[in-house]
C-alpha cells in the first residue's frame, strides 16, 4: 500500500513539475520562433523593425514591436498613391503581441505558443482608417505555433462600405489569408482570398472585380533565391471610363535601343482611347521557379477566358513562356543591384541604364551560360481572327565583352518564332496609324473612307509581294511566317532578308510625303467633279 501511494505520490509530483515547468520552457522557445520571425521581416524589401521589447512570464508574455514601411519602397510606389494611404504607409505601426505559451493554449491538441496581434496606429492614420473601417479593427492576426516551431498564421481585413458626398463609393468585400510555415520558415504557403471590391469615381468612371484567390509556395533555395510557385486568380473585372484616355508606345525606341536597325516613329502606337467599359473573365497567372545544381528554371502561364470591349468579344488568351538555364549567381547579382538601386531613388532612364550596365557587368553570367527563353504558347482570339505564336531564343558561346557589341551578339544568337494573324488585323492596325499621320480637310466627305481604302490596297499589294517573294504566307486572310535569326543573318519564312545596321527602315520623313500625298489623292477624289 504504502509503495502504491509513494508511486501515486512521485507520479503526482513529477507531473506538477513537468505542466509547471513546461510553459516555461514553451515561453522560451516562443520567443525564439518570434525573434525568426522578426528577422525574416527585417529582411523583406519592404518592412524594416526600428524597435522591439520583449517580457517574458511563466505562461504568457508580451511582445512590442514597431514596423515601418521602408524609405526605399516608398520611393517606387508613392507618385501612384492618393494622399490618405501615403500618410497611412509613411507613419509607424506599433504591434502589440499577447503571446500564450502552454501546452493547452490552442485546445487540446498541444502547441508551443499562441499569438494574438493588436496594432496599433499613430492618430492621424487611425482617423483615416475610421473613415472606412468605423470602429472595426483593421486588421487581425493570430499565430499559432506548434510544438516543432512550425507555424500558422491566420489575418482577416474586414469588409466595409464607404461613400463621399463628392460621389466616390467604395464597398470592399473583406479579405481572409493563412499561412502555414515550417519551422525556421524554410518553407511556407499562403493561401489569400478576398470577394471583391466595387469603387465608383464620381463622374469619372467606375472600377470592380470579384473573386481574388492568391496561392504561393515559397521556399529557400541553396544560392539565396526564393524558390516555389504562385497562382493568381480573378473571376472579373470590369472597368468604365466616362473620359478620353491618351496613349503614346514608343515602340521604335525599345527597337533602335536593343538593336542598330533605325526605326521611325510611325511604329509608335498613339493616340485616344474614347470612353468605354472592359470586362474581363477568368484572369489567372501562374509562375514557377526551380533550381538545378548552379542553374535556375523558371517558367510562366498567363490567360483569360474572355474580354469584353465595347461591343466586341476577345479571347480566349493564353500565354506560356519558358526561362531555364539561367546562372544562379548573376540572378542573385542582379537581385541586389537593383535594391541597392531602389534606395537611391532613381528616376526610369536612370534605373534602365544602371540595370543594363549591372547586366553587362557582375550580371552577364546570365546570358554568358547559355540561357534558353522558349515561348511555348501564344494564342489569342480577336474579332478579326487568332493571333498565334510559338518558339525559342538562345544564345551559345557569349562572353561578357558581346554583350557590348551588337554584332557580335547576333552572332551567337538563335531565335526561331513561328507566327501567325489575321489580314484584317494587320489593315486596322496600319489605317489607324496612317490616320494619325495625315491631315484631312473635315469638309471633305468621305476623305476617311478614302485613307482607310487607300492604306488596306497598300498593304495588300506590299503583302501579295512579300508572299510571292517567299517572305510569308497568305492563306484565307491569316499572315504566317517563321522568323529565324542563326549565324547572324535574319530570315523570314526560310528566306534570307538583307538589313544593313543603321538603316532607317521607315524613316518619318519618307512616311509624311507619302502621308501627305496620300491626304491630297483622298481629297481630291471626295471632291465635287468641275463642270466643263
Amino acid at each position: 500500500m504504502k509503495k502504491s501511494l509513494w508511486a501515486a505520490s512521485g507520479v503526482a509530483v513529477t507531473a506538477a513539475v513537468l505542466f509547471g515547468a513546461a510553459p516555461y520552457y514553451l515561453g522560451i522557445k516562443a520567443e525564439q520562433s518570434l525573434s525568426r520571425q522578426h528577422e525574416m521581416l527585417a529582411q523583406t524589401s519592404f518592412l524594416q523593425v526600428e524597435s522591439r521589447e520583449y517580457a517574458r512570464g511563466w505562461f504568457s508574455s508580451t511582445e512590442t514591436t514597431v514596423l515601418r514601411f521602408k524609405p526605399t519602397f516608398l520611393a517606387q510606389i508613392q507618385d501612384k498613391l492618393p494622399d490618405n494611404l501615403k500618410t497611412l504607409l509613411k507613419q509607424p505601426i506599433t504591434v502589440n503581441n499577447h503571446i500564450r505559451h502552454h501546452l493547452f493554449a490552442n485546445g487540446v491538441v498541444p502547441v508551443r505558443a499562441v499569438v494574438d496581434s493588436e496594432f496599433v496606429f499613430q492618430a492621424e492614420s487611425q482617423q483615416i482608417l475610421q473613415r472606412f473601417f468605423g470602429n472595426q479593427q483593421p486588421v487581425s492576426l493570430s499565430n499559432v505555433i506548434h510544438l516543432d516551431g512550425s507555424g500558422k498564421l491566420d489575418w482577416q481585413i474586414p469588409a466595409f462600405q464607404y461613400e463621399e458626398l463628392s460621389g466616390i463609393a467604395i464597398q470592399w468585400q473583406g479579405l481572409q489569408g493563412e499561412t502555414e510555415y515550417a519551422r525556421h520558415f524554410s518553407s511556407y504557403q499562403t493561401d489569400i482570398r478576398n470577394p471583391g471590391v466595387t469603387m465608383t469615381l464620381a463622374d469619372k468612371g467606375s472600377a470592380a472585380y470579384s473573386g481574388l484567390h492568391i496561392r504561393t509556395h515559397t521556399e529557400e533555395g541553396r544560392h539565396g533565391l526564393s524558390l516555389g510557385s504562385s497562382e493568381f486568380k480573378l473571376d472579373s473585372l470590369t472597368l468604365e471610363w466616362k473620359d478620353s484616355i491618351e496613349y503614346d508606345i514608343k515602340l521604335n525606341e525599345l527597337i533602335n535601343m536593343v538593336s542598330d536597325l533605325q526605326i521611325g516613329s510611325f511604329l509608335n502606337p498613339y493616340g485616344q482611347v474614347a470612353p468605354s467599359k472592359v470586362k474581363l473573365e477568368n484572369l489567372y497567372m501562374n509562375t514557377a521557379m526551380s533550381e538545378d545544381g548552379q542553374w535556375i528554371n523558371t517558367e510562366g502561364r498567363f490567360g483569360f477566358a474572355k474580354l469584353v470591349y465595347g461591343e466586341e468579344q476577345y479571347g480566349p488568351l493564353a500565354i506560356e513562356a519558358a526561362a531555364e538555364h539561367l546562372d544562379a549567381a548573376s540572378l542573385l547579382a542582379l537581385k541586389q543591384r537593383r535594391d541597392e538601386l531602389i534606395s537611391r531613388q532613381l528616376d526610369e532612364n536612370e534605373m534602365r541604364e544602371a540595370l543594363l550596365a549591372s547586366i553587362r557587368n557582375e550580371a552577364a553570367g546570365l546570358f554568358t551560360n547559355d540561357p534558353v527563353i522558349t515561348l511555348r504558347r501564344f494564342e489569342f482570339a480577336m474579332p478579326q481572327g487568332a493571333i498565334r505564336s510559338e518558339g525559342a531564343l538562345k544564345f551559345s558561346g557569349l562572353t561578357a565583352p558581346d554583350l557590348n557589341d551588337f554584332n557580335a551578339m547576333m552572332r551567337k544568337t538563335d531565335a526561331d518564332f513561328q507566327i501567325s494573324l489575321p489580314q484584317k488585323l494587320v489593315e486596322q492596325l496600319a489605317v489607324a496609324q496612317a490616320k494619325n499621320y495625315i491631315s484631312v480637310d473635315p469638309e471633305a466627305g468621305d476623305a476617311d473612307a478614302e485613307i482607310s481604302e487607300a492604306v488596306r490596297l497598300w498593304l495588300d499589294s506590299m503583302l501579295t509581294a512579300m508572299a510571292d517573294q517567299g517572305y510569308l504566307k497568305l492563306d484565307q486572310g491569316i499572315i504566317s511566317t517563321q522568323i529565324v535569326v542563326r549565324d547572324n543573318t535574319l530570315s523570314m519564312n526560310g528566306k534570307k532578308v538583307d538589313v544593313q545596321p543603321d538603316a532607317n527602315l521607315l524613316p518619318d520623313s519618307a512616311l509624311e510625303e507619302g502621308a501627305a500625298e496620300t491626304a491630297v489623292e483622298a481629297e481630291a477624289a471626295s471632291a465635287p467633279a468641275s463642270s466643263s
